[in-house]
């Protein structure tokens, strides 16, 4: 277990399958604001992070990571100090501590070294998880789990080598700890007896995987969403993946791509109906005041001609913007109800 004047710096991880949470613990990093000419602590205390279960492998798969930004949020996030170097690991336990922009280097130095790896990784994940829960083109699968279609997985002779990610399958350490009771450990037999006997008092038994290994922490997470300690989706609106514990989910509570305002949840139902009439509000209004102007245009000529020659100018481009995503419904319908006249 790799520890630096005192601070312990692997991951201890606890999966909570019944409230379907995880608590990861690493050290914990004070960053002030603002930023400029100020100094980050790395402190000798932990923080834990709870979340539900396979939040970070999400996050993980979801990333760009030819992106700074989206690598820095993974790698302070969780995997800085199990990827780290020994020296690197003395700089940023250093008492006086690093300057914000001293972090950042380190960032950058691990991006241009892991990134490649995480891209690799990324793709191995989603290969799996595409095998193991959306794939359903091998009908020898019928009635199988996507657990047992892991296990299958890992059985085939070519898996080692095709995946070399299921390789961080172990933790360092496995605890099962004593009782606790709102975080207070029991020491005496009398506090045994007392807590026992309690109906008012939640106790439990609290197993910890600890680990120097962030990939570890992803393929025990990737082992839960198969086991379905939460369940894996893809959103039909966005097409991104997010967990859920209700199987009848289809879309996200992600910002939706085509109405920065909404959710895909808040908009998913409305343009599913829309697709499967053949609908679609928007552009229903933009061929409305098409023929108004161009109605117009046959029957009064002089102004309105231009008016609808700029509207089919114009026009054109803001539809072909509104299909690609590049402005929202919203702003769309905005710009059209702007347009009309009557």
């Amino acid at each position: 277990m790799n520890t630096e004047k005192g601070f312990n710096t692997a991951l201890k991880i606890h999966i909570d399958e019944k409230n379907k949470l995880e608590h990861v613990t690493r050290l914990n990093m004070k960053i002030p604001f603002p930023l400029e000419n100020k100094k980050v602590l790395v402190t000798a205390w932990e923080t834990t992070i709870t979340s539900q279960v396979g939040r970070v492998l999400v996050d993980f798969i979801e990333s760009d990571f030819n992106n700074i930004d989206d690598f820095k949020n993974i790698f302070i996030g969780y995997a800085m100090f199990t990827l780290v170097s020994e020296e690197d690991k003395k700089k940023l336990v250093n008492s006086k501590g690093l300057y914000y922009s001293e972090i950042i280097d380190i960032v950058k130095k691990y991006h241009n070294k892991l990134k490649n790896e995480f891209i690799s990784i990324q793709k191995q994940i989603i290969d799996i998880l595409d095998y193991c829960i959306f794939d359903d083109s091998k009908k020898y699968f019928e009635g199988t789990t996507s657990l047992q279609k892991f296990v299958f997985l890992n059985t085939l002779s070519d898996t080692k080598n095709k995946y070399p990610f299921l390789e961080n399958n172990h933790a360092e350490q496995y605890l099962v700890n004593a009782i606790k009771t709102h975080n207070k450990q029991i020491q005496t037999e009398e506090e045994l007896e007392d807590i026992i006997s309690s109906h008012e008092t939640v106790y439990y038994i609290r197993d910890t995987y600890i680990s120097d290994s962030f990939f570890f922490l992803l393929y025990l997470e990737l082992y839960h969403l198969l086991k379905e300690t939460m369940i894996l989706k893809k959103c039909k609106n966005c097409d991104r993946y997010f967990i859920t514990d209700r199987i009848a989910k289809i879309y996200c509570d992600n910002i939706a791509p085509s109405d920065f305002s909404k959710t895909c949840q808040q908009i998913g139902p409305t343009k599913k109906y829309e697709e499967r009439i053949g609908l679609d509000s928007a552009i229903t209004l933009y061929r409305k005041i098409y023929k108004k102007k161009e109605r117009l245009a046959a029957k009064k000529g002089e102004s309105y001609i231009q008016e609808y020659e700029n509207f089919k100018q114009y026009g054109k481009g803001m539809k072909e913007a509104y299909q690609t995503r590049k402005i929202t419904k919203d702003q769309f319908v905005k710009w059209l109800k702007d347009e009309d006249c009557e």
